[in-house]
């Protein structure tokens, strides 16, 4: 049937057609597999020369999401911790105190009013109060780590957790002592951890006086905080 017949004739079209497209997507596929290969070869050879492993298999949590334990052990708020807990139709605030007393929230990253002040307000829910309550229950996680076959263990340092304040003139020992235990544990379990310094958070006193890195005053201090941390887990 010529209904039949036109059907042929725009699949041997579109067939046609679509034949240099095809063709392109297959060299690409190929020379990108070709690169990712030359890039693999070469990192593992360098990787190999130096005595590094090429590839590590781990895991990795971070500080805001893992310890909990807000108002522990000498710790300092967090910018996370004046932060609300958020659904899928319902994004996440920050919440603060104007300088009328009012309790108020806004959209993360928006600008602190003029007078106001971040505040744990009692009628939000934050859930890195709590989190996955790391900091009691570090030593059962980096086990199961273990029992996974980690060998590598991504974490991050809490800023507030060594310096409340984020600028004290003295390092906070029960934070330094807390991170310097989840190092020996992870080693302890020939797990080696692989430590950032900050995960996107200040600690909150930073952010209420000086509106976080606005302020250049926090490289100063970042750095101190830094030294501290080389020093004490230099090993």
């Amino acid at each position: 049937p010529r209904a039949y017949g036109k059907q042929n004739v725009w699949k041997r079209i579109f067939t046609v057609a679509m034949g240099p497209v095809m063709n392109f997507v297959l060299a690409f596929v190929v020379a990108f597999a070709f690169f990712f290969f030359c890039v693999a070869f070469a990192v593992t050879s360098v990787c190999g020369k130096f005595g590094i492993p090429a590839l590590v298999w781990g895991g990795a949590v971070a500080a805001n999401q893992w310890e909990g334990g807000w108002d522990q052990g000498g710790r300092g708020m967090a910018m996370t911790d004046v932060t609300t807990g958020g659904t899928v139709s319902e994004p996440r605030y920050v919440t603060y105190i104007d300088k009328d007393g009012n309790h108020c929230k806004m959209k993360n990253g928006d600008p602190l009013p003029e007078g106001a002040h971040y505040a744990v307000l009692p009628e939000y829910h934050y859930p890195n109060h709590d989190a996955v309550d790391g900091y009691h229950h570090y030593k059962e996680d980096i086990r199961l780590c273990a029992e996974e076959g980690f060998k590598c263990l991504r974490l991050s340092i809490k800023w507030s957790r060594i310096f409340p304040n984020g600028d004290d003139e003295e390092p906070n020992e029960a934070g330094l002592a807390f991170y310097e235990d989840v190092f020996k544990t992870c080693r302890e379990y020939g797990i080696e951890p692989l430590v950032t310094l900050e995960h996107y958070e200040n600690p909150l006193s930073l952010a209420n006086r000086f509106n976080g890195w606005d302020s250049r005053y926090l490289v100063d201090i970042f750095v101190k905080y830094a030294r501290t941390c080389f020093a004490r887990f230099h090993g």
